[in-house]
Protein backbone atom coordinates (compact mmCIF):
# COMPACT_ATOMS: atom_id res chain seq x y z
CA UNK A 1 0.00 0.00 0.00
CA UNK A 2 2.85 2.15 1.16
CA UNK A 3 4.75 1.62 -2.09
CA UNK A 4 1.12 2.59 -4.28
CA UNK A 5 1.30 5.90 -2.37
CA UNK A 6 4.67 7.19 -3.24
CA UNK A 7 4.13 5.57 -7.09
CA UNK A 8 1.33 7.86 -7.18
CA UNK A 9 2.75 10.81 -5.60
CA UNK A 10 5.75 10.70 -7.89
CA UNK A 11 3.29 10.10 -10.66
CA UNK A 12 1.34 13.74 -9.63
CA UNK A 13 5.23 15.01 -9.35
CA UNK A 14 6.16 14.47 -12.78
CA UNK A 15 3.13 16.17 -14.25
CA UNK A 16 3.60 18.99 -11.95
CA UNK A 17 7.17 19.16 -13.44
CA UNK A 18 5.78 18.40 -16.66
CA UNK A 19 3.45 21.56 -16.75
CA UNK A 20 6.00 23.90 -14.79
CA UNK A 21 8.38 23.16 -18.02
CA UNK A 22 5.68 23.92 -20.46
CA UNK A 23 5.68 27.20 -18.49
CA UNK A 24 9.60 27.66 -19.71
CA UNK A 25 9.90 29.60 -23.01
CA UNK A 26 11.93 27.51 -25.35
CA UNK A 27 12.36 30.33 -27.23
CA UNK A 28 14.59 32.79 -25.48
CA UNK A 29 15.21 35.37 -28.34
CA UNK A 30 13.00 37.08 -31.16
CA UNK A 31 13.36 39.35 -33.96
CA UNK A 32 10.88 41.60 -35.27
CA UNK A 33 10.28 43.96 -38.10
CA UNK A 34 7.85 46.75 -38.21
CA UNK A 35 7.28 48.95 -40.84
CA UNK A 36 4.52 52.19 -39.43
CA UNK A 37 3.31 55.47 -41.05
CA UNK A 38 4.87 58.03 -38.57
CA UNK A 39 4.06 61.52 -38.29
CA UNK A 40 4.32 64.54 -35.71
CA UNK A 41 1.09 64.94 -33.49
CA UNK A 42 0.33 68.41 -35.04
CA UNK A 43 1.08 70.40 -37.17
CA UNK A 44 3.03 73.18 -37.31
CA UNK A 45 1.85 76.34 -39.15
CA UNK A 46 5.05 77.81 -40.30
CA UNK A 47 7.86 76.94 -42.36
CA UNK A 48 10.28 78.13 -45.29
CA UNK A 49 8.01 77.79 -48.44
CA UNK A 50 5.37 75.31 -46.77
CA UNK A 51 4.33 72.12 -48.25
CA UNK A 52 5.09 71.87 -51.97
CA UNK A 53 4.07 68.49 -52.67
CA UNK A 54 1.51 66.21 -50.38
CA UNK A 55 3.77 63.55 -48.81
CA UNK A 56 0.87 60.87 -47.12
CA UNK A 57 3.23 58.17 -45.84
CA UNK A 58 5.85 58.76 -43.74
CA UNK A 59 7.42 55.87 -43.06
CA UNK A 60 9.82 54.51 -40.47
CA UNK A 61 11.70 51.16 -40.33
CA UNK A 62 12.72 50.03 -37.46
CA UNK A 63 14.21 46.60 -36.90
CA UNK A 64 14.32 44.58 -32.89
CA UNK A 65 14.92 42.11 -31.00
CA UNK A 66 13.73 40.63 -27.62
CA UNK A 67 15.16 38.59 -24.93
CA UNK A 68 12.37 36.93 -23.11
CA UNK A 69 13.20 37.18 -19.32
CA UNK A 70 10.09 34.88 -18.05
CA UNK A 71 7.05 33.48 -19.31
CA UNK A 72 4.14 31.38 -17.88
CA UNK A 73 0.98 30.09 -19.75
CA UNK A 74 -0.49 33.89 -20.31
CA UNK A 75 2.21 36.44 -19.54
CA UNK A 76 5.74 37.27 -20.57
CA UNK A 77 8.36 39.65 -20.14
CA UNK A 78 11.33 40.98 -22.22
CA UNK A 79 14.06 43.15 -22.82
CA UNK A 80 13.97 45.14 -26.73
CA UNK A 81 16.37 46.60 -28.39
CA UNK A 82 15.23 48.20 -31.68
CA UNK A 83 17.34 50.29 -34.79
CA UNK A 84 15.01 52.37 -36.24
CA UNK A 85 15.21 54.97 -39.07
CA UNK A 86 12.52 57.42 -39.85
CA UNK A 87 12.19 59.38 -43.10
CA UNK A 88 9.96 62.07 -43.76
CA UNK A 89 10.60 64.29 -46.54
CA UNK A 90 8.96 67.58 -45.36
CA UNK A 91 10.59 67.56 -41.56
CA UNK A 92 12.94 65.53 -40.13
CA UNK A 93 15.15 62.07 -41.25
CA UNK A 94 16.17 60.14 -38.07
CA UNK A 95 18.14 56.95 -37.14
CA UNK A 96 17.28 55.98 -33.94
CA UNK A 97 18.80 53.30 -31.23
CA UNK A 98 16.56 52.55 -28.44
CA UNK A 99 16.25 50.04 -25.17
CA UNK A 100 13.50 48.77 -23.77
CA UNK A 101 11.16 46.69 -21.19
CA UNK A 102 7.72 44.68 -22.30
CA UNK A 103 5.25 42.87 -20.64
CA UNK A 104 3.14 40.56 -23.13
CA UNK A 105 -0.11 38.73 -22.18
CA UNK A 106 -2.28 36.16 -23.91
CA UNK A 107 -6.17 36.48 -24.44
CA UNK A 108 -8.15 34.06 -24.98
CA UNK A 109 -5.57 31.45 -26.03
CA UNK A 110 -5.17 33.85 -29.73
CA UNK A 111 -5.04 37.66 -29.11
CA UNK A 112 -1.38 38.92 -28.01
CA UNK A 113 -1.14 42.16 -25.86
CA UNK A 114 2.17 43.57 -26.03
CA UNK A 115 2.80 46.73 -24.07
CA UNK A 116 5.66 48.22 -23.23
CA UNK A 117 8.34 51.55 -22.43
CA UNK A 118 11.56 52.40 -24.23
CA UNK A 119 13.89 55.16 -24.47
CA UNK A 120 16.77 55.94 -26.50
CA UNK A 121 18.90 58.31 -28.80
CA UNK A 122 18.53 59.41 -32.41
CA UNK A 123 20.83 61.37 -34.62
CA UNK A 124 18.08 63.84 -36.49
CA UNK A 125 18.97 66.13 -39.92
CA UNK A 126 16.02 68.69 -41.16
CA UNK A 127 14.88 67.30 -44.07
CA UNK A 128 12.78 70.07 -45.19
CA UNK A 129 12.86 71.39 -48.84
CA UNK A 130 15.20 74.21 -49.06
CA UNK A 131 15.10 76.53 -51.97
CA UNK A 132 16.91 79.42 -53.78
CA UNK A 133 15.80 82.35 -56.06
CA UNK A 134 17.14 81.90 -59.68
CA UNK A 135 16.50 83.55 -62.89
CA UNK A 136 13.16 84.36 -62.09
CA UNK A 137 12.05 81.23 -60.64
CA UNK A 138 12.80 79.29 -57.38
CA UNK A 139 15.23 75.90 -57.71
CA UNK A 140 15.43 73.19 -54.94
CA UNK A 141 18.57 73.51 -53.13
CA UNK A 142 20.55 71.23 -50.39
CA UNK A 143 19.45 70.89 -47.35
CA UNK A 144 22.77 71.96 -45.41
CA UNK A 145 21.46 72.01 -41.93
CA UNK A 146 23.72 69.71 -39.49
CA UNK A 147 22.77 66.46 -37.82
CA UNK A 148 21.92 66.35 -34.18
CA UNK A 149 21.56 64.77 -31.37
CA UNK A 150 18.06 63.96 -29.84
CA UNK A 151 17.12 61.77 -26.62
CA UNK A 152 14.03 59.74 -27.12
CA UNK A 153 11.18 58.28 -25.12
CA UNK A 154 8.02 56.35 -25.87
CA UNK A 155 5.16 54.01 -24.99
CA UNK A 156 4.01 51.22 -27.49
CA UNK A 157 0.77 48.93 -27.59
CA UNK A 158 1.32 46.07 -29.93
CA UNK A 159 -1.90 43.89 -30.74
CA UNK A 160 -1.18 40.47 -32.07
CA UNK A 161 -1.76 36.90 -33.72
CA UNK A 162 0.14 33.68 -33.68
CA UNK A 163 0.25 32.51 -36.96
CA UNK A 164 2.45 29.43 -37.00
CA UNK A 165 3.60 27.14 -33.92
CA UNK A 166 6.62 25.41 -33.79
CA UNK A 167 9.90 25.53 -32.51
CA UNK A 168 10.44 28.91 -34.42
CA UNK A 169 6.52 30.66 -33.98
CA UNK A 170 6.11 33.67 -36.16
CA UNK A 171 3.02 36.38 -34.45
CA UNK A 172 1.73 39.14 -36.95
CA UNK A 173 1.19 42.42 -35.02
CA UNK A 174 -0.53 45.26 -35.35
CA UNK A 175 1.57 47.99 -34.02
CA UNK A 176 1.30 51.57 -32.18
CA UNK A 177 3.42 53.87 -30.38
CA UNK A 178 3.71 57.58 -29.27
CA UNK A 179 7.26 58.94 -29.13
CA UNK A 180 8.68 62.36 -27.72
CA UNK A 181 11.96 63.54 -29.25
CA UNK A 182 13.47 66.09 -27.50
CA UNK A 183 16.80 67.80 -28.72
CA UNK A 184 18.32 71.53 -28.52
CA UNK A 185 17.13 73.07 -32.04
CA UNK A 186 13.11 72.19 -31.84
CA UNK A 187 12.81 71.07 -28.32
CA UNK A 188 10.45 68.18 -27.29
CA UNK A 189 8.05 67.52 -30.18
CA UNK A 190 5.10 64.79 -29.67
CA UNK A 191 5.14 61.59 -32.97
CA UNK A 192 3.13 59.05 -33.20
CA UNK A 193 3.34 56.21 -35.18
CA UNK A 194 1.05 52.81 -36.27
CA UNK A 195 2.03 50.33 -38.72
CA UNK A 196 2.53 46.32 -38.71
CA UNK A 197 4.98 44.43 -37.72
CA UNK A 198 5.82 40.35 -37.84
CA UNK A 199 7.94 38.60 -34.97
CA UNK A 200 10.08 35.45 -35.43
CA UNK A 201 11.42 33.33 -32.55
CA UNK A 202 14.83 32.35 -32.66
Amino acid sequence: MTTKIYLLLFMLLGVQVANSQEDIATNRWYVQANLQHQDMAFEIPYGQLGVVHDVHIRPFYNAEIQYLLSQTSKKKRYLTGQLGYYNNLYHNQALSLKLGYAREYKLFKIIIVNIRGDVGIAAVKNSDVQYVYEEGKWVAAPNYDPTRLAFLISPHLDLGYRIRENKNPIDLFLTSHLLLINDYEWGALPYYGIGVGVRYGL
